[in-house]
């Protein structure tokens, strides 16, 4: 019964789109509407002097907007539904509507997008209750991330449907058209761009706004700042954590396409190349994804785990020896309470050219490391570091490659405390010291014998050889 209301929902306003279109393009009417998007950058602003027709065409959109899609609804059927049904019911409404919306821009112009309007118009989170039942208000709520269905108490952002859904990958498995294979390995890789441009564009617009408030409470340590720069920061966090489960289930759809071509192995060389191209592409796609973290200290929503775990899963059916996703892998495990690998530690005992390192794994242990015990912690950054100096072997490691290993092992006591975010594994101790031990003497004969200690940086080198140490 749900899946027919969803398709009937869908099906109407794919077939009425022109109506609400229109609603969209209603500011194209109005004067000051050039000049804004003229200087629009993905940030609200102020215009010097806002006329009353600005004031009456928000008004026009948002009820246009709010009556249109509750007219669907009802015709729909969706208000004979119970209340779980219509919370399940608007939420899969909610991600196909924001992700046309997502494709969506008007006047051949990417600059104008529904974001665009809801900054100019000045209706950011406007909400209108839509229905009551069994004393629950469900209501359909505009914001710049997109348009919210639901419970009227609901603190969701809204959600969006996987850019991968509409790439029909499943059609491609067995392709018999490679040059119709060969443009939809492109569009993949479009796809994998546009999510990269949001995913920064994004995080410039939050650490804009973040470093504003912030820089308001250092000059004005005020009651109103600092609920400004907690609110920001809230946003900013959950955003961030929104925006990265978003992009990871479209990566992950896409590594699992990639993996699954990859195993076929009998395409033209052209093929071949634009399939790795994709993946080097992507790979650099999801090492973005852990900046927040790496960087800023964003401490991710734990619902990220199962993506990040799927998406190294996948890498390593497509290479077993990729000693970088099977980090990455182990990584989140222990993120997630469990047991040490002994696979990833058979690695130690295979010489370099049986494996290999596929991306600096250095940034999955700077992102989760405040979430293991560190007794997982070192024995990551024992193997990460054994395996850097046996790539880099017999050349010696200079202080910029040492100094980030020196701050993958400083990382956790980087992370303020957070009592929001318990460490699962603390008190696990699966790993025996002798095992510590005997990685702990290999990586101090990598330091002694492929590193030249000066002046300058023997403070680093003991800080590594230290820090190794359990």
């Amino acid at each position: 019964m749900s899946n027919i209301i969803i398709q009937k929902i869908i099906s109407e306003f794919e077939k009425d789109f022109d109506t609400f279109e229109n609603y969209l393009l209603l500011s194209t009417e109005i004067n000051e509407f050039k000049d804004y998007l003229l200087n629009y950058r993905g940030m609200p602003f102020r215009l010097k002097e806002s006329s009353l027709q600005v004031s009456q065409c928000a008004k026009q959109f948002t009820e246009d907007t709010m009556s249109y899609f509750i007219n669907i609804f009802s015709k729909s059927g969706l208000f004979s539904c119970q209340n779980h049904e219509i919370t399940n019911i608007l939420c899969e409404v909610e991600k196909s509507v924001n992700l046309i919306l997502y494709y969506w821009f008007g006047l051949n112009d990417r600059n104008y997008q529904f974001m665009t309007l809801i900054h100019f118009y000045n209706i950011n989170n406007v909400s209108s209750v839509f229905l009551t039942k069994n004393n629950q208000d469900f209501s359909v709520t505009l914001t710049e991330y997109g348009i919210k269905f639901g419970l009227a108490e609901s603190l969701h952002e809204p959600k969006c449907m996987p850019v991968s859904k509409v790439c029909a990958l499943t059609d491609f498995y067995i392709p018999n058209n490679e040059r119709v294979l060969f443009a939809r390995i492109r569009t993949v890789q479009r796809e994998i761009c546009l999510l990269i441009d949001d995913w920064e564009h994004l995080n410039s617009v939050l650490a804009v706004d973040y470093g504003t408030k912030y820089q308001n409470l250092q000059q004005n340590n005020s009651k109103k700042s600092e609920e400004e720069f907690e609110a920001v920061s809230l946003k900013m966090n959950i955003r961030r954590d929104t925006l990265a489960l978003w992009c990871m289930e479209s990566f992950c759809d896409f590594q699992d396409w990639i993996t699954v071509l990859k195993t076929k192995n009998n395409f033209n060389e052209d093929i071949l190349s634009e399939i790795d191209a994709t993946a080097a592409l992507l790979l650099s796609a999801v090492q973005k994804i852990f900046l927040p973290a790496s960087v800023s200290r964003h401490r991710y929503c734990r619902e990220i785990l199962s993506l990040f775990k799927k998406f190294a899963t996948s890498r390593i059916a497509m290479n077993s020896e990729d000693l970088s996703s099977h980090l990455l892998l182990q990584v989140i495990q222990s993120s997630e309470g469990k047991d040490f690998s002994n696979l990833l530690l058979s690695f130690i005992e295979k010489k370099p050219f049986e494996w290999s390192l596929t991306f600096d794994p250095s940034s999955a242990l700077k992102a989760f490391s405040w979430s293991y015990s560190r007794e997982h912690h070192i024995l990551l950054c024992l193997i990460y570091t054994i395996s850097y100096f046996r790539k880099i072997a017999p050349n010696f490691v200079d202080n910029h490659q040492l100094s980030d290993i020196a701050t993958t092992i400083q990382m956790p006591e980087t992370f303020a405390i957070d009592t929001q975010h318990k460490i699962l594994n603390f008190d696990k101790s699966d790993i025996s010291p002798d095992l510590f031990e005997k990685l702990y003497i290999i990586a101090k004969g990598y330091l002694e014998k492929n590193f030249k200690v000066t002046k300058n940086n023997e403070e680093l080198y003991m800080f590594v050889l230290n820090g190794l140490k359990l």
